[in-house]
């Protein structure tokens, strides 16, 4: 009897205990929500990408003939090419490198003297830092420029082409509609180096000393 008398008294309470816990569950708090990570982005730039560009350009510069003051050159035209880069995001900074090959009729001309510097190509390599919102990027670049023009010197009838370097920066804007689809509008601007363009009459030494280049641009992300 007393061993039973003993374990009833265990049952009631454990059971005691154990509705007092319930209780005090039942009155405390709910536990808070998780943590939920705010980002401003939530378009991922991160990748490799491909497109195409097409824009108008145009150049104002002087050149240097033998014996001569530096009389004014300037022109303009359309280019059009394709171009190749990637981009990395660290939350809302973009950073990346890009390539690009454009061709060019921009033809700077002085009639009064029968000079025509036709800039046949124009191929870029840059760096890009930007600051993403979402699905819109805004950046800066800069980098190296290469530009083959040929000169025609209208009095002599001749023509020299020659490669120049130089370095080119700028920026632009970039939307993402899908999530591979991304259109941009760019602005760029390029100094180039001087070389001599030989000619039977004599020497001129021309480089490019103002290029400017708007664009637009539709790339393809992977």
């Amino acid at each position: 009897m007393y061993k039973l008398i003993k374990a009833v008294s265990l049952s009631t309470v454990a059971y005691s205990a154990m509705a007092t816990n319930i209780v005090l569950a039942a009155d405390l708090p709910p536990p808070p929500p998780p943590m939920v990570e705010i980002r401003d982005s939530n378009y991922d730039w991160s990748g490799a990408y491909v497109g195409a560009l097409i824009g108008v350009g145009s150049s104002e510069n002087t050149y240097v003939p033998i014996g001569a003051p530096d009389p004014d050159i300037s022109g303009s035209g359309l280019v059009g090419g394709i171009m190749v880069g990637y981009n990395h995001q660290i939350d809302n900074l973009v950073v990346g490198v890009e390539a690009d090959g454009m061709m060019s009729n921009i033809d700077p001309r002085n009639l009064a003297d029968g000079v025509d510097q036709k800039i046949n190509y124009l191929a870029t390599i840059r760096a890009r830092i930007g600051y993403a919102h979402d699905n819109t990027l805004f950046y800066g670049t800069a980098g190296v420029g290469f530009i083959r023009t040929k000169l025609h010197i209208m009095p002599a009838n001749e023509n020299r082409s020659k490669n120049h370097i130089g370095f080119v920066v700028g920026g632009g804007m970039e939307h993402a509609f899908t999530q591979n689809f991304i259109l941009r509008a760019e602005y760029l601007y390029g100094r180039f180096n001087k070389k001599n363009y030989v000619y039977t009459p004599g020497t001129v030494r021309m480089g490019l000393d103002n290029l400017h280049i708007a664009r637009a641009g539709v790339a393809y992300k992977f």
